[in-house]
């Protein structure tokens, strides 16, 4: 398959104080009359380099998705209370409807003073309102670390399918200190839920890392009985200064949980020049009006923003 840029659509350039750069990571969502794109943005940095990370979101045009019919002026959620698992940020993972409820959700970040530098649990908030407000489902993580997952969890993406929801999560493996700075290593596992709310991990793992690097970020659709998976690859950081970047892989699975991974097969890499010339990454894809649309970031894990692709020929390939 190949995915056919169509450019950059959005780059926060400090619209607001808690907007000051960044998308990282983003996920679309399919309106009657537009593309709902949430995504996570960051403050400016404080006096010790840190940032606080903000949820919100964009509309786009169904028949032309570069052109932005609204920017929401204000975060989604507020930050978790001292201590909490969101106490010092917020980033979009996966926005699912069912009977006329988004359920969002939503990494929550925690800073840690020792050599790791900060630990990520999945939160949930609901909107009924079609996705333009919020309201969290509790004050702690409904996917945190366990025994299974015993450091920290990651981006994840959710189908509801029948009554059974199914998760496909970014689960870290360990810390590497071998670069410039600490690295998470992942890998991509399943769980499945009966409402959404409690999950139950299998501790199945779908896409096992690899001597490409950390896996990460999985974006999954179901077409024909298929399911197709892209997902974020990166190695390490380098010892030399060098951040090497995200590319984009691909997987397709019977059953969702026996993945074959085909990372020639993902259709999209870096471009030669411009915003996405160093890095693709985040990919979140989706059906729209008989095509299908790959929303992803660029250089920088996000600081030039994201764009979108189109799939040539609109078909996905089955085999």
């Amino acid at each position: 398959m190949k995915w056919i840029k169509k450019g950059q659509i959005f780059m926060p350039n400090g619209e607001f104080d808690w907007m000051n750069s960044y998308t990282t990571p983003i996920a679309a969502m399919l309106l009657e009359d537009r593309i709902r794109v949430y995504f996570s943005t960051r403050s400016k940095l404080d006096v010790n380099g840190n940032f606080i990370s903000y949820a919100t979101f964009i509309d786009l045009d169904k028949r032309n998705p570069k052109e932005i019919i609204h920017i929401n002026n204000k975060p989604l959620l507020e930050l978790g209370s001292e201590g909490m698992f969101d106490e010092y940020g917020i980033m979009i993972a996966k926005p699912v409807i069912v009977d006329s409820t988004v359920y969002l959700y939503y990494m929550g970040w925690q800073r840690l003073a020792g050599k790791a530098p900060y630990q990520v649990m999945l939160g949930l908030a609901k909107s009924f309102d079609m996705g333009m407000s919020f309201f969290k489902e509790s004050k702690g993580p409904v996917l945190g670390i366990d025994t299974k997952d015993p450091i920290s969890i990651g981006n994840v993406c959710v189908l509801h399918e029948d009554g059974l929801w199914k998760m496909w999560y970014t689960s870290y493996i360990r810390w590497s200190f071998n670069g410039i700075k600490p690295t998470p290593e992942y890998n991509i596992k399943y769980a499945e839920s009966r409402n959404g709310v409690d999950w139950n991990k299998t501790n199945i793992v779908c896409i096992e890392e690899d001597e490409k690097g950390g896996i990460a970020t999985p974006s999954v659709i179901k077409k024909d009985n298929i399911y197709h998976m892209w997902f974020g690859y990166r190695p390490d950081y380098s010892s030399d200064g060098k951040v090497a970047g995200y590319s984009i892989g691909y997987a397709r699975s019977i059953d969702g949980i026996n993945w074959k991974r085909d990372d020639d097969n993902s259709g999209i890499s870096v471009s030669n020049t411009g915003w996405d010339a160093d890095m693709v990454c985040y990919p979140h894809v989706i059906e729209c009006e008989g095509n299908y649309l790959m929303f992803y970031c660029g250089n920088g894990f996000g600081e030039t923003g994201f764009g979108y692709a189109l799939l040539e020929g609109g078909e996905l390939c089955n085999h």
